[in-house]
């Protein structure tokens, strides 16, 4: 399986985390709301300019800039359903 960007996911489609190459700071703030590695997401939302992008994560929801989804490195899991039920 390729990585592709967190901002290619589709509304409603799932994905793992991969790689959060962010700023420490950062990447630890979104981790402690369970962005980290390994984590499967959701896209729940993406705005109609197409930033923010709202995700669901363990139960959080969490809004990021387009610009910082393109850094995010993504897989899509054949385990993990392509689209909302």
């Amino acid at each position: 399986m390729n990585m592709e960007r967190l901002s290619c996911l589709k509304q409603g489609e799932y994905a793992v985390l991969c790689e959060l190459p962010l700023e420490e700071s950062f990447r630890t703030r979104i981790g402690d709301l369970g962005m980290l590695p390994g984590s499967t997401v959701r896209c729940a939302h993406i705005a109609p300019s197409g930033s923010p992008m709202a995700f669901d994560v363990k139960g959080s929801i969490i809004a990021l800039r387009k610009s910082t989804c393109d850094s995010i490195m993504i897989k899509r899991d054949a385990d993990v359903p392509c689209e909302t039920p």
